[in-house]
């Protein structure tokens, strides 16, 4: 499925589009956030809440931006977030 796709089908809240996005994007979340959070139960909180901020936020997303660029946003704020803690 490509990222406009995905974006419309999270939007719609398709039964298995949450877990296609993270099939997708987990690895490149991870590799985002193994070298700013050190531990590793801190690493899968944030990898959680950025999931949970793409679910929420999804309806106000333009699909014509694609997933990645949502992505990016939202792991930007969760990571700054952890940081701050």
């Amino acid at each position: 499925m490509e990222d406009t796709q995905l974006v419309h089908a999270l939007q719609n809240r398709q039964n298995g589009a949450m877990e296609q996005f993270q099939t997708a994007y987990t690895p490149l979340l991870r590799y985002i956030i193994a070298p700013i959070l050190p531990d590793a139960r801190d690493r899968e909180e944030c990898l959680s809440d950025v999931l949970l901020r793409v679910w929420d936020s999804i309806g106000t997303f333009d699909p014509g931006k694609a997933a990645q660029s949502l992505l990016k946003a939202e792991a930007a704020r969760t990571l700054w977030a952890a940081v701050e803690r």
